[in-house]
C-alpha cells in the first residue's frame, strides 16, 4: 500500500526532536479473531469482567465481556472493516477483540492515547478492497506517525482527552434533555398532563379541519426566467432538515410563482414531506419563518384561526412514527404518504390559550437543546483546532 503525498508531507515537516516512524516500527499489530463463545457473556458478570470489542463505532465498539482477556491495556483498536473504517479507540484496560478489528499495542516510547488521536486526525485511510471497505494489518503497519518525546505525547493526549470528556458530557446532557422533551410531548400534547390554570375538555380534530391545505410544484427547469436571480425560497424534501425552515438550496423568481402551479406557503405554515425516500426513516415536518414556495413532494397546512402553528408542529413530531405506519401508500417506487389518509389523521386539540401555553413550554425546551447543540459544535471545533496545532507541533505544550 502506498503512503500518500499528504502523509509524507506531514513527516517531512515534523518539528525538531519529533520522530517519524511507520506504525509497524513502533507497535505490535494483531487482528481480532472468532468469538470465544465459552469465554463470552453479553453482559458484565462477576466472572466476565473484560470488555470485548468489534468493528463498530456504536458504544465505542463494545460487544460483550470475556472471563479472560486477549490483549493488554494501553493498546488501541482500529476499525478494519465497514463503516467507520480506520477509526481508532484507546483501550485503558485488558480486553478482547473479534472480527477484523485491528489491535495496536505500541512500544514503551509511544503513548496509546496519543496514537489514537493522531490516527483519527492525521491519517487518511485508504481501504484495500474493491468490495466491503477493509484494512489489513500489513497495510496499517505502513502508515506514518510523527510524534514528540513520550512526556509531550502524554501532555498532548491529556489535553485532547479532556476535550473528548467534555464532548461526551455534552452528548449525555443533550440526550437527557431530548428524552425529557419527548416525555413532556407525550403527556402535554395528549392531555394526560395539564398545565396549571387550564381545565375543560379537549376535542379530537382531523388534520383536514385545522386549516387550508396547499400542494406545490416544480417550475420548468428549461425556463431560466423561472430560476436565474430568483429571490423566492423554493423548498424540496431535502430542505426540511429542522423544525423551522427559513432557507432553501434553491430560489425561484416571482415570474415562476405567477406562471406555474407552485404554491408559496405563508409565514407560520406547517410543511410536511409526503413523498421521499426519507420517509423510510422519519416524517419530516417544519414551520415556515418566512414565505416559502414548495415543490410537489411537500404539502403545506396553513392553520386556521384558533389553531396554533407550533402546537400542530409539535403534535406532528410526536405522532410522526404513527402517521408513517398508518398513512403510507403500498407498492410505490418512492415512499409516499396517502394525502387523504394524512388529512384524516386525528390529533388532540385544547383551547387556543392552552395550545399556545404548551407550545411555548416545548419551544423553550427545544431552544435549550439547540443551545446545547451549538455549544457542543463550538467545543468540537475548538478540539479540532487543538488537534491540528498540537499534533503537528505548531503549538508545543512542553
Amino acid at each position: 500500500m502506498k503512503i500518500t503525498k499528504h502523509q509524507q508531507s506531514i513527516a517531512n515537516h515534523a518539528p525538531d526532536g519529533w520522530s517519524i516512524n511507520s506504525i509497524g516500527e513502533i507497535a505490535t499489530i494483531k487482528i481480532g479473531g472468532d468469538l470465544q463463545t465459552k469465554n463470552f457473556s453479553p453482559r458484565r458478570t462477576e466472572n466476565h469482567q473484560y470488555q470485548v470489542y468489534s468493528n463498530t463505532v456504536e458504544n465505542f465498539g463494545l460487544y460483550g465481556y470475556y472471563s479472560t482477556p486477549e490483549y493488554p491495556e494501553a493498546s488501541l483498536t482500529m476499525i478494519g472493516r465497514g463503516v467507520g473504517l480506520g477509526k481508532a479507540f484507546p483501550r485503558h484496560e485488558k480486553f478482547g477483540a473479534i472480527g477484523r478489528l485491528i489491535v495496536i499495542t505500541p512500544n514503551k516510547n509511544f503513548d496509546f492515547n496519543y496514537l489514537s488521536q493522531y490516527i483519527n486526525e492525521k491519517i487518511t485511510i485508504h481501504h484495500e478492497s474493491s468490495g466491503i471497505p477493509q484494512l489489513t494489518g500489513i497495510g496499517v503497519a505502513k502508515y506514518t506517525i510523527s510524534a514528540p518525546p513520550l512526556i509531550e505525547q502524554r501532555a498532548i493526549a491529556s489535553a485532547l482527552s479532556d476535550m473528548d470528556a467534555l464532548l461526551a458530557k455534552l452528548d449525555q446532557l443533550i440526550a437527557k434533555k431530548r428524552d425529557i422533551k419527548q416525555a413532556a410531548m407525550q403527556e402535554l400534547l395528549t392531555g394526560r398532563r395539564r398545565l396549571p390554570g387550564f381545565s375543560g375538555e379537549w376535542t379530537v380534530a382531523a388534520l383536514r379541519n385545522l386549516g387550508a391545505w396547499k400542494g406545490g410544484a416544480t417550475p420548468s427547469m428549461a425556463n431560466p426566467d423561472f430560476w436565474v436571480n430568483g429571490d423566492v425560497p423554493w423548498a424540496s424534501s431535502g430542505d426540511i432538515k429542522s423544525t423551522t425552515i427559513d432557507a432553501t438550496a434553491k430560489s425561484i423568481t416571482e415570474l415562476a410563482v405567477e406562471s406555474s402551479s407552485t404554491t408559496v406557503a405563508p409565514t407560520g405554515s406547517v410543511v410536511m414531506v409526503t413523498r421521499s425516500g426519507i420517509l423510510r426513516r422519519y416524517f419530516p415536518v417544519a414551520k415556515t419563518s418566512k414565505p416559502i414556495a414548495i415543490n410537489q413532494d411537500i404539502k403545506a397546512l396553513i392553520p386556521a384561526s384558533g389553531v396554533d402553528t407550533e402546537f400542530v408542529l409539535q403534535s406532528l413530531l410526536l405522532h410522526g412514527p404513527d402517521i408513517l405506519s398508518s398513512c403510507m401508500k403500498a407498492g410505490t417506487t418512492v415512499e409516499s404518504v396517502e394525502l387523504s389518509w394524512l388529512k384524516a389523521y386525528e390529533i388532540d386539540l385544547p383551547s387556543l390559550d392552552e395550545q399556545q401555553a404548551i407550545a411555548a413550554l416545548l419551544r423553550d425546551m427545544a431552544a435549550e437543546i439547540t443551545a446545547l447543540e451549538a455549544r457542543r459544535e463550538k467545543t468540537r471545533l475548538i478540539k479540532q483546532g487543538m488537534m491540528q496545532e498540537l499534533l503537528s507541533g505548531r503549538v508545543r505544550l512542553i
